[in-house]
């Protein structure tokens, strides 16, 4: 795989670099997958985010083991990961149950009792 950075503290441009994905690691444990850099080092979350990594090229083979990466980074970070949008994404049969459910009056009010 391609990946590109900014050295922020360094020269603030953006470089490229080779790097592999794998399980076959040190850092890698339960099979979970790492980012293995030239010097082979593993890229740690923190250095993902603060030099604002962003995948340029990637393979086939490489995409499943990249997207588990993915969700355990965000896990880590505390985010929701993308893609997982859940009740926001819109399709024609969610429109087409809105639609019906509006004909019988919509959603019912709530009634507040005290």
């Amino acid at each position: 795989m391609i990946l590109k950075y900014t050295h922020i503290l360094g020269d603030g441009k953006p470089h490229k670099i080779k790097a592999e994905i794998t399980t076959d690691h040190p850092a890698s444990s339960y099979g979970m997958p790492v980012v293995v850099l030239p010097d082979g080092h593993a890229l740690d979350a923190t250095s993902w985010v603060l030099l604002n990594y962003q995948i340029e090229r990637l393979t086939e083979k490489e995409k499943p083991m990249m997207e588990r990466w993915l969700k355990n980074l965000y896990a880590m970070l505390g985010m929701q990961a993308m893609g997982s949008k859940g009740g926001s994404v819109k399709s024609a049969a969610k429109t087409a149950s809105s639609r019906e459910n509006g004909k019988k009056g919509g959603r019912p009010r709530k009634t507040q009792t005290l």
